[in-house]
């Protein structure tokens, strides 16, 4: 009997996907990237239908698996990660999140069928929650 395909990953975007698939080949794993064209044609069916999915042989999902964590393990701690996000301009803290505002992308999807106003890109303050645009 033939090996089943079994999902190793799921992305949001293809491109994530091709990344794992070229890496699996590279260590000698056959591995198929599916679902990308449908995400890629409306990425609003992305979480409907599990994401861009990478899958492999049932005989290889335990290496696999190996290389994906190996390769995107997390860090030890979030001290680990270097922070390049400015100070606060009010309070003059580093607790400042990203943040996106999709409403507009959003709402002239629903009208046009397309996004055409780009998402807002703000950073917020953790401390004072002072917002301002990120550039």
């Amino acid at each position: 009997m033939q090996d089943e395909l079994k999902t190793v990953a799921s992305f949001s975007t293809a491109v994530e996907a091709h990344l794992l698939s070229a890496t699996l080949e590279a260590a000698g794993i056959e591995s198929v990237v599916c679902d990308e064209h449908t995400v890629t044609m409306n990425w609003m069916y992305s979480n409907l239908i599990g994401g861009v999915r990478v899958k492999v042989l049932e005989s290889d999902f335990e290496d696999a698996r190996e290389i994906l964590n190996t390769d995107a393990a997390p860090p030890e701690s979030a001290e680990d990660i270097p922070s390049t996000l400015p100070a606060c301009p009010e309070c003059g803290s580093d607790e400042i999140e990203f943040s996106t505002d999709k409403r507009g992308a959003f709402v002239s999807w629903l009208l046009l069928g397309f996004p055409i106003i780009a998402p807002k890109k703000n950073l917020r303050c953790k401390e004072c929650n002072h917002s301002w645009p990120y550039r």
